[in-house]
């Protein structure tokens, strides 16, 4: 987040971008901080029948260079969830530089070619296109979903055993299904209802059909169609250091959405919670057997080498 100020800022000064109006959204209620000790294990029943596949999707859209932050999410994700096959999806091959090259070392690059259009109606915003791609990935061939704002800290496998067809991440708080971690089964009934409901598209309403139709679908689908894990969810916003470093130490992921508010950069600096998360991603890339690349060897020191990663900024 240090490293995406300044750009965030360009950003939210274009109305109707999702950085917009992430940056003027209310932003949420405080939670009370959790008790030591406090689980985030599954809740779901456990099926006999087969997993969710081994299969990690994440999506890179515009054709810009990630940022070392967005990179820390895919060594996370590869060296915690340890994923049998790690996909990063991208439309526009970005420019071949170390960044995009470290991508492309921690994850396995693939060109995709998302849908542009939804019902007739132009997806007038890059998170719209990526919000139906991992549908449409997931509906295919099923797997794992992460954004790239979502830092993986503990494995999946219990939720990949869900008897449900689909998982995903609830925001307790909010009290909404929040798209940025999802677990399905190939053919998961409720994705193809999900895409249906975009007949009533609002391209001005960024998170209209991603939260708010796919939480009032849940509910009228029932629990059966899917499970809401508010143990995936994003990470709330707590009062004190104490609330934030208790949520790390035993949550499964930590998905930094409102990147772009005050609060958020506030607290992820004041706390130095970057520090925490790139601990976890980078000790597992210690303890792991897999000999990495001189590539990606190099990637891991850099990320290792962040002011972030080192609790210095």
């Amino acid at each position: 987040m240090v490293l995406r100020k300044r750009a965030a800022s360009r950003a939210a000064r274009q109305p109707g971008s999702r950085a917009h109006l992430d940056e003027v959204a209310s932003p949420p209620p405080v939670s009370a901080d959790p008790p030591a000790g406090a689980s985030f294990d599954s809740t779901c029943a456990q099926t006999s029948a087969a997993a969710v596949p081994s299969v990690l999707h994440q999506i890179w859209l515009g054709g810009g260079t990630p940022r070392w932050l967005r990179l820390l999410s895919l060594l996370n994700a590869r060296y915690v969830l340890r994923p049998t096959r790690h996909l990063l999806h991208y439309d526009v091959a970005p420019a071949d530089t170390f960044e995009w090259q470290c991508a492309c070392a921690l994850a396995t690059c693939v060109q995709a070619r998302p849908r542009e259009s939804v019902f007739d109606q132009r997806l007038a915003d890059r998170a719209h296109v990526a919000d139906l791609l991992r549908l449409d990935l997931l509906e295919a061939g099923g797997g794992m979903y992460a954004d790239l704002d979502a830092y993986a800290l503990r494995p999946f496998d219990a939720w990949r055993r869900c008897e449900q067809p689909l998982v995903a991440s609830f925001g307790a708080d909010e009290r909404k299904l929040n798209n940025g971690v999802l677990l399905a089964r190939a053919g998961a009934p409720f994705l193809g209802a999900w895409r249906e409901a975009y007949r009533d598209y609002r391209p001005r309403d960024w998170d209209y059909n991603s939260c708010n139709v796919s939480t009032r679908l849940a509910a009228a689908l029932g629990p059966g169609a899917i499970h809401l894990a508010k143990q995936l969810g994003p990470l709330p916003r707590y009062r004190t250091r104490a609330g934030y470093l208790r949520h790390l130490a035993g949550a499964p992921v930590a998905h930094l959405t409102g990147a772009r508010h005050q609060w958020r950069y506030r607290d992820v600096q004041r706390y130095r919670l970057m520090a925490r998360i790139a601990g976890v991603g980078l000790r597992a890339a210690n303890a792991s057997a897999d000999e990495p690349s001189p590539l990606l060897r190099r990637c891991i020191a850099k990320i290792a080498g962040a002011c972030w990663a080192r609790g210095e900024c």
